[in-house]
């Protein structure tokens, strides 16, 4: 047996995004697998606080046209996710139950735009 110590806060938070309009600048994007589906966690960070969002390829197509991915064919992307680091977006965040359990919310991310942050 050995000795362990283990930090296990989680590094990001915020994972619970305020409902809204945001402006977010993508920090890092990881692809796993979650449960039996493959999606993705993204981290952003908005005025200097990092927050994190899980999309699965369903729900990524207007956001993959935003950030000028490459669009293969309709609806199927190439891209790297290291290349959007540092992208900017604009997008509403909302919290909606879950279809299968109610009881549940879901935080949702609608109506991509380009960066709205005036310069």
């Amino acid at each position: 047996m050995s000795h362990e110590s283990t930090d296990t806060n989680s590094q990001y938070p915020n994972k619970e995004i305020p409902d809204g309009r945001h402006n977010f600048t993508v920090e890092k994007v990881v692809g796993k697998t979650l449960g039996k589906a493959y999606g993705y966690v993204w981290t952003l960070e908005e005025k200097e606080v990092l927050y994190e969002q899980v999309l699965f390829g369903s729900e990524m197509k207007e956001l993959l046209k935003i950030l000028k991915c490459n669009e293969v064919s309709p609806g199927k992307f190439e891209w790297d996710t290291d290349q959007v680091n540092g992208l900017s977006f604009s997008v509403d965040v909302s919290h909606v139950p879950d279809k299968k359990k109610p009881d549940v919310m879901r935080q949702k991310f609608s109506n991509y735009k380009e960066d709205e942050i005036p310069f």
